[in-house]
């Protein structure tokens, strides 16, 4: 019983200092981003103002999904159906920082073709 209470606290120990570190990053990218005033707010900047706060959120939504996938395949101990359920998370976490990719590049190709900054 001793020696789980201890691997349960170095486990907790471990995961809080993961998660520290993953997130200060996105904290950092939350900091950076600037939003205007709504007394001077055009349609554009309203647009790319809901777009960094999206952006910002996936992001830090793709962290946590990472970390998690992490600790999951960490955690799996050889068991298959746990490592298949990480590799499962971690793909899913893939996926979503390519369709945000793709969403990036489309809204930007979008703002260009109509001359916005």
């Amino acid at each position: 019983m001793k020696n789980k209470i201890k691997l349960w606290l170095k486990r907790s120990i471990s995961f809080s200092a993961l998660g520290s570190y993953l997130l200060v990053p996105a904290a950092a990218a939350a900091a950076a981003v600037s939003i205007t005033p709504v007394s001077s707010i055009t349609l554009e900047k309203l647009l790319t103002n809901i777009q960094d706060i999206i952006f910002v959120v996936v992001g830090f939504v793709v962290i946590i999904m990472f970390a998690i996938a992490g600790i999951l395949y960490m955690t799996a101990a050889g068991n298959e159906t746990r490592v298949a359920s990480a590799k499962g998370t971690l793909n899913y976490a893939i996926i979503g920082v390519v369709v945000i990719l793709a969403a990036f590049l489309i809204i930007s190709v979008i703002k260009g073709l109509f001359g916005a900054k």
